[in-house]
């Protein structure tokens, strides 16, 4: 009987799950003005953001998810500020960690704490929308490698879910 309660208790996690990942495509169509950044773990940073939680491959990854929408004409490209949704996206990561001397020459800046800090992520890369008026969550895709070639699988699951919305009556 247990059993039964734990598996009942799974599959409802599991469907959740699975409607957080597909999210709720009308919520896509329908913003004109979206900002692009980055979901470096502790909230949302516009793309002109310098950080060192963001690597060099997701900056690169952004770049082509921006031409990818610029010529899709979906969606117009704003500051985060006049967005009305903001579009993030996350490289996949084990782990990483920050540290050294505060102040020492050649020392990156610290994120977290005095003396540095770890982070750890999803090894799936993830492409995240999200109301930019309240923050919440819209829609979020994830899938290992989702962020590589010119144009990337999370953009097209984007692009699938929008041409959905614009279907259905």
């Amino acid at each position: 009987m247990a059993q039964h309660a734990s598996f009942a208790l799974a599959a409802a996690a599991l469907a959740w799950g699975a409607w957080l990942e597909a999210g709720t495509p009308e919520r896509l169509a329908h913003p004109r003005y979206v900002a692009l950044g980055f979901n470096v773990g502790t909230g949302f940073l516009g793309e002109g953001t310098v950080s060192p939680d963001v690597l060099p491959e997701e900056r690169e990854a952004l770049r082509r998810i921006r031409v990818a929408i610029e010529t899709w004409g979906q969606y117009v490209l704003v500051e985060p500020a006049r967005a009305e949704m903001l579009i993030a996206i996350r490289k996949g990561r084990g782990g990483s960690v920050t540290g050294g001397t505060p102040g020492a020459a050649g020392s990156p800046p610290l994120t977290q704490g005095e003396l540095g800090g770890a982070q750890l992520s999803s090894t799936d890369d993830s492409l995240e929308a999200f109301d930019a008026s309240s923050g919440n969550l819209i829609w979020r895709a994830t899938r290992s490698n989702g962020l590589a070639g010119a144009s990337p699988p999370l953009f097209e699951a984007l692009r699938a879910e929008v041409a959905k919305a614009a279907s259905q009556p």
